[in-house]
């Protein structure tokens, strides 16, 4: 019975998708356009023409301070009108070491375009892809395409993810993504020249370089696009409570093992302040403590204890680098998850003693716990209550808040003892490698860190420590002695 309701739910998605014909500002008019607009420069100029400004902000894809190879990705909003699209480009140092723009049929993917369609109010996913001797737009589904490559994530089964687009390796909710929050680790910052993007003169014939000048020049700071993101979202999980086939059972993922993440971290710049802040929710979700302060480091004993984990950054790049931008950047739980847990409770569906309930399993372990994740084959596919749930679920008593105040009073305790943040050094490793390891990065044709883990990839995000042989899953933090134990 339980394959039939499956197999009912992926016709029923499939059924979506397909009637949902691309009816947007790309389909209807950039691909339509003459003379054709087949190249970034072309696009940019094409917006222009229409009337429409985007705002653009970058990241630096290789680490702030990692810029010798010189290599960005510009991300734009195009907003107060219909059009309501982002999109992204990507600079690339050109033959004489220049920032350019890249503007080459030779190049596979060019633009990337999420766009918001004017009969479904989904977003549909847009590339334009070089073909050598040209290059084509390509429709590659909609927001429901993507909740369907997803729909088996987390349910206790074998996930078979990537099989319809790329773009749900990075966009797994269906919609805009921005991995990182305030501070934004590795985005350029308004007003601000960073190594790596010096001004070059703009006259000498090359448009890519002048184009990528614009670019950096002119780009917003992120959290621009970070407000942008969130106002996308809301109107987004509105709409999928009209529209997605999706179970509760399918909801509660956001909760108990999320789809997306987001990477945040100290938000005064490493070796500006003689403080580090590890906020909270590195140590239990805020959903299950309340407001809590930060557990606060003397930098000399993080140093010291980033000295012990043999840390460094890009060091085949650029030697020397022993931490991001901003110190100790972790995974949390995605404002996309969140706003879904707030819509099960606007339906009616759970309650904050709920909430609290669930996250008391593996309370140490804010995101990523096998724990809670294992939950997921008991829940029932729908439900009308958070009594109900209380009961399929079987759940304990939620912990106290002096459970918690006393498991943080203990590390903060320890904030001077440059072995207890070692400790604390390995298990942010490895729940960064737990993001590698989670269903939501098994699309074999891109996934949300890009690589970010290893010298090979895209980007470079978070630094490495020679000292640890990182397992996911293997340490959690004793809620009574705050120390690192091996998981049962």
């Amino acid at each position: 019975m339980k394959q039939f309701g499956r197999i009912l739910l992926l016709l029923a998605l499939l059924a979506t998708s397909v009637a949902a014909e691309p009816l947007d500002f790309i389909g209807q008019q950039v691909v339509s356009a003459q003379p054709a607009v087949d190249t970034p420069r072309k696009f940019l100029a094409f917006l222009k023409q229409q009337g429409l400004d985007p705002r653009f902000h970058v990241v630096v894809n290789r680490g702030l301070h990692n810029t010798n190879a010189k290599s960005y990705s510009g991300f734009a909003t195009v907003e107060g009108t219909d059009t309501e699209l982002a999109f992204g480009v990507f600079i690339e140092a050109d033959k004489d070491g220049r920032p350019a723009l890249v503007n080459d049929w030779n190049t596979s993917l060019l633009i990337e375009v999420i766009v918001k369609d004017r009969r479904t109010g989904l977003k549909n996913f847009w590339e334009l892809i070089g073909e050598k001797t040209g290059a084509k737009w390509h429709y590659r589904g909609n927001s429901l395409d993507v909740i369907a490559d997803a729909a088996e994530i987390h349910l206790g089964r074998p996930a078979e993810f990537g099989q319809r687009l790329r773009c749900s390796g990075c966009h797994v909710g269906g919609d805009l993504v921005m991995k990182e929050r305030f501070p934004y680790n590795d985005w350029k910052p308004e007003g601000v020249a960073l190594p790596g993007m010096t001004e070059q003169n703009t006259n000498d014939g090359s448009e890519d370089v002048s184009a990528a000048n614009w670019i950096f020049e002119n780009a917003r700071s992120p959290r621009h696009l970070d407000e942008a993101v969130e106002q996308s979202l809301r109107d987004y999980v509105k709409t999928l409570e009209q529209q997605s086939p999706e179970t509760d059972r399918q909801w509660l993922r956001s909760l108990l093992a999320p789809l997306e993440m987001n990477l945040i971290s100290d938000r005064i710049r490493f070796g500006d302040s003689e403080i580090i802040r590890i906020p909270a929710s590195f140590f239990v979700d805020p959903r299950l403590s309340g407001p809590q302060g930060d557990v606060e480091i003397p930098l000399a004993v993080y140093n010291d204890a980033l000295s012990l984990a043999q840390s460094s950054f890009a060091a085949d790049e650029t030697p020397g680098l022993i931490e991001t931008d901003h110190a100790f950047l972790y995974p949390v739980r995605s404002r996309f998850d969140e706003l879904r847990i707030d819509s099960l409770k606007a339906r009616g569906k759970l309650n904050d003693e709920t909430i609290q309930r669930l996250l008391s399993v593996d309370f140490t372990t804010p995101i990523f716990s096998p724990e809670r994740l294992a939950l997921m084959a008991k829940l029932p596919d729908r439900w009308e209550t958070p009594d109900q749930l209380v009961t399929a679920l079987e759940l304990p008593e939620p912990v106290s808040q002096q459970q918690v105040d006393q498991y943080l009073a203990t590390l903060r305790a320890r904030a001077t003892e440059p072995e207890a943040v070692l400790e604390w050094l390995r298990i942010a490793d490895q729940r960064r490698h737990e993001i590698e390891a989670a269903q939501t990065s098994s699309n074999k044709r891109g996934a949300i860190l890009e690589g970010g883990l290893g010298n090979e990839g895209f980007r470079r995000i978070f630094p490495a420590y020679a000292k640890f042989t990182t397992s996911p899953g293997r340490w959690v933090l004793d809620p009574v002695t705050a120390q690192p134990r091996l998981r049962n």
